[in-house]
C-alpha cells in the first residue's frame, strides 16, 4: 500500500532505503509486521526513542523528523513535521482510492452505529472500519492512511470535544454519506448550549462530497437546526429516520438473545433480527439500513447479517457470569455516559429484563455536562424508579441523585470505584441483572474487570 516513493511524494519527505508498508502505526505496542511507524513527538513522549523497538517488532520503515541513534538509516522517511506528514499521507491516500466513505458522528450511539454499519456492509463488499476510538485529529489520519486499496466501503467515526474539530475531520475524510445519530448535553463544559453542540456536529456537512447525502434523526429536538446547517453548507440530499421520517420503526419485540425488528426503509418494508437489547439499537439499525439503500445495495442481505452485530465492549455488552456462587447478568455499558444514553440504557433494561428478580444499577458520575451537571444527574430520577429495583451510586455528582431516590431503591453509595471493591459482591444477589454505567473518567469500567476476575 505504501512504498518509499509514494510515501515521499505524499509527504514531501526524503527517502532512505527501499521499503514497502501495509499500514501506519504510532504505537509500538500495536506494531504489526510491515507497518510504517510514525515517530510523533508529544509533550511527554518522543516517538523517535521507540524507532528501534518498532523495527524489532517488524516495522518495515519509520517516518522521522531527525535521525535517531542506533537505528538502521536505510529504512527511514525524513520529514519536517511527523504530525503534518501523517495528515498528508491520509489526504494523498484518500484521493487515490475509489471508495465510498461513510462518516458517523453524534453525542450518543455513534460507535455502536459505526460497528453495525460494518456488519451490514461487509456482506456487500470489502469494508474497512476505523479501529477502537480512532476518531480524533490523530486517529482519523492513521485510519485513513491504512485503508486497504481493495476496499469498497470505508466507515469512520468522527468525535469531538471542542468546536471546529468535526470541521477538520470531515474535510480530511470527505465522506460520501454522513450520519448524525443524536444530540445530547455531552461536552457542555466546552459549549454554551446543546444547540451549539448540534451545530458543531453539523460541521460534518462541510466535507461532504457534492453528490453525497446525510442521514438525520427526525426525532432529535435539534433536527431543524441540523437541516438549517445542512442548507448553509449547500447540502440538500437528506434522509430522515424516526417517526414520520423517510425510514422508521414499525415494531420491535424482545426475543431470546435479542430483538425482532420490523421497519420501513425508504419505502421498503423489512423484518430482521438483532443480537442486542434496547430499542435504541433498533433505531440505530434503521439508519444503518438507510445507508445501505442510499448506495443501492442489497437491503435484505445487509439486514439479515445484522444478527451478527453484538454490543461493543463497554457499550451494552451482555455477560452471563458466576461470581461468589451467584449467577448474574452483567451489562457492561461502562465506556461513557450522558443523560440521554443512561436513560436509553435504563429503558432497555426495564423492557428486556422486565421479569428479572432484581435489576441493579451501578451508576457513576457523568462528566462534561456544564453548569447544570447536578440537575442533569437528578433528571434520571423517574427513569430509574420506573425501571430499576436497586441503585449503587459511585461518585460526587451522582450522590445528589442518590439522596433523592426512595429509600427502598437505595443499596449503597461510594465516593470512588476502588471503595466499592470490598463490598460490591456482598451487595449483589443470585439472578441479579446488573447494569454498569458512567463516564469513562470515573474508571467504572474497572468494576467490570473486577467482576470477571472473581469468576
Amino acid at each position: 500500500m505504501w512504498d518509499q516513493e509514494s510515501a515521499a511524494k505524499a509527504t514531501d519527505g526524503k527517502i532512505f532505503g527501499f521499503w514497502n508498508a501495509k499500514r501506519v502505526c504510532i504505537d509500538t505496542r500495536k506494531i504489526q509486521p510491515n507497518d510504517l511507524f510514525i515517530a510523533l513527538k508529544g509533550e511527554k513522549v518522543d516517538g523517535h526513542e521507540y524507532v528501534a523497538e518498532a523495527f524489532a517488532k517488524g516495522a518495515s520503515a519509520a517516518m522521522v523528523e531527525y535521525m535517531p541513534p542506533d537505528v538502521d538509516p536505510g529504512r527511514l522517511l525524513l520529514v519536517k513535521d511527523c504530525t503534518k506528514a501523517l495528515e498528508k499521507l491520509a489526504v494523498y491516500h484518500r484521493q487515490r482510492l475509489r471508495v465510498k466513505v461513510i462518516a458517523v458522528t453524534g453525542s450518543v450511539g455513534k460507535t455502536s452505529t459505526k460497528e453495525a454499519l460494518y456488519v451490514a456492509f461487509t456482506v456487500l463488499g470489502e469494508t474497512y472500519i476505523s479501529q477502537g476510538n480512532y476518531n480524533n485529529h490523530l486517529g482519523l489520519p492513521i485510519s485513513m492512511a491504512s485503508i486497504p486499496t481493495s476496499s469498497k466501503y470505508v466507515i469512520f467515526e468522527l468525535g469531538m470535544s471542542n468546536p471546529g474539530e468535526i470541521l477538520y475531520l470531515t474535510k480530511l475524510a470527505k465522506p460520501d454519506l454522513a450520519i448524525i445519530t443524536n444530540i445530547s448535553g455531552v461536552h457542555l463544559a466546552n459549549f454554551k448550549s446543546e444547540e451549539d453542540v448540534a451545530k458543531a456536529k453539523s460541521e460534518i456537512f462541510a466535507g461532504l462530497n457534492k453528490s453525497g447525502g446525510v442521514i438525520l434523526n427526525k426525532e432529535s429536538k435539534y433536527f431543524l437546526t441540523q437541516v438549517a446547517e445542512a442548507a448553509r453548507y449547500d447540502v440538500h440530499n437528506i434522509i430522515t429516520v424516526g417517526k414520520n421520517g423517510d425510514s422508521y420503526l414499525i415494531d420491535c419485540k424482545t426475543i431470546d438473545n435479542g430483538m425482532s425488528v420490523k421497519a420501513n426503509i425508504l419505502n421498503d418494508e423489512i423484518e430482521y433480527k438483532l443480537s442486542s437489547h434496547g430499542v435504541h439499537h433498533a433505531h440505530n439499525s434503521i439508519a444503518v439500513l438507510s445507508a445501505v439503500k442510499f448506495f443501492g445495495e442489497d437491503l435484505k442481505a445487509a439486514a439479515d447479517n445484522l444478527i451478527n452485530f453484538h454490543n461493543v465492549k463497554g457499550r451494552g455488552e451482555v455477560n452471563k457470569i458466576k461470581v461468589s456462587n451467584k449467577n448474574i447478568t452483567l451489562i457492561d455499558d461502562s465506556y461513557n455516559a450522558s443523560p440521554m444514553s443512561v436513560k436509553a440504557a435504563l429503558r432497555s433494561i426495564g423492557t428486556s429484563f422486565s421479569k428479572a428478580k432484581r435489576r441493579v444499577l451501578i451508576l457513576a458520575d457523568m462528566y462534561e455536562l456544564g453548569p447544570n451537571e447536578i440537575q442533569e444527574h437528578k433528571s434520571l430520577y423517574s427513569d430509574i424508579t420506573d425501571n430499576i429495583d436497586k441503585v449503587i451510586a459511585i461518585g460526587v455528582l451522582v450522590q445528589y441523585l442518590y439522596d433523592e431516590l426512595p429509600e427502598s431503591i437505595k443499596l449503597a453509595s461510594f465516593a470512588k470505584v476502588t471503595d466499592a471493591y470490598s463490598k460490591i459482591l456482598d451487595l449483589i444477589k443470585d439472578q441479579d441483572v446488573v447494569l454498569v454505567k458512567g463516564s469513562n473518567g470515573t474508571k467504572v469500567h474497572k468494576l467490570i474487570d473486577y467482576f470477571k476476575e472473581q469468576r
